[in-house]
This record gives C-alpha cells, structure tokens and sequence, in this order.
C-alpha cells in the first residue's frame, strides 16, 4: 500500500480524539478544519519517501541459476511508494 497523505489524516484524526480530556471533535480548530493535519500529513511522507533507506535481503530464489549478481542470493535497496 504506498502511503497516502488522506488516510494518514484521518488517522491522526482519530488518534487525537481518543485523547482522554482533549477538547471535543466540534471545539478543535485541529480537527475541525483539518488542513493543519493533512499538511502534516504531506511533509511526513515526503520525509519517509526523501530520507527513508529499505534494506533488502534475499536469501533463496527458486528456478533460476544460483550465484551472487546472476539471480542467487543478494541484497539492494528499494523505493516508499
């Protein structure tokens, strides 16, 4: 599932409303109007998708040739959709 700044929202949305004594949903300018959130939102995951390192391993492929580099064993690094 590549990260969406939409559903991220609306889970702190409802993180923040959980809080025991937090002001209710109708009173909070945060949640009220909540570009504050969704602005939050974008700037986590474009840090995740700038910043963040993925290290892959992979121990056995089936089918193909064996070898490091051909199609056996190896390693590398991905990309946070």
């Amino acid at each position: 599932m590549a990260l969406s700044p939409e559903d991220m929202k609306e889970l702190m949305k409802t993180k923040i409303s959980a809080i025991a004594n937090f002001p209710v949903t109708g009173q909070n300018a945060v949640i009220v109007d909540d570009r504050v959130l969704k602005a939050l939102s974008e700037a986590i995951i474009e840090h995740f998708q700038a910043a963040a390192v993925v290290n892959v391993s992979v121990a056995s492929v089936s089918g193909v040739q064996p070898g490091v580099g051909v199609s056996g064993p190896g390693s590398g690094t991905g990309t946070i959709l």
